[in-house]
């Protein structure tokens, strides 16, 4: 659906993006499964991809796009998404004030500059949380 999300438009009156759904499927890997969970992440490159296809589409027509899941109340998923251009978070109010803490640490451009080493050159979400880790120790 996030591929042809533009032909939907017309259809539709806003997206919302379910991260834990998302992350599962496009990693092929069942979060709930000690076998397996351990390769789950998010911030995997090829889920932070989909998720900045569908902040263009969206941006391209003016649509309301949100997130929610565990990704959105991630310190370190926050900081991407945002760089990503995703407008708006849906989290656990006890999780906000940690999120606005991290946020905090970047400026928008820094977390654009994370997004776009995300997209572009890294191959796994752990090479995206080093690159977040080393903006935090500047």
């Amino acid at each position: 659906a996030i591929f042809i999300s533009h032909k939907m438009m017309p259809e539709i009156d806003f997206c919302s993006i379910g991260s834990n759904d998302l992350a599962q499927y496009a990693l092929a890997v069942d979060r709930n499964n000690s076998n397996v969970s351990d390769i789950y992440d998010p911030l995997h490159p090829a889920v932070l991809q989909m998720i900045k296809h569908l902040v263009k589409n969206c941006a391209e027509v003016n649509m309301p796009l949100e997130l929610c899941g565990e990704m959105a109340s991630d310190p370190d998923g926050s900081v991407v998404l945002v760089g990503l251009g995703l407008p708006q978070l849906s989290m656990s109010a006890s999780l906000i004030p940690l999120v606005k803490e991290r946020m905090s640490m970047f400026t928008l451009s820094e977390a654009e500059e994370i997004a776009d080493f995300a997209l572009h050159e890294a191959a796994s979400a752990m090479e995206v949380r080093q690159k977040i880790s080393r903006f935090q120790m500047r």
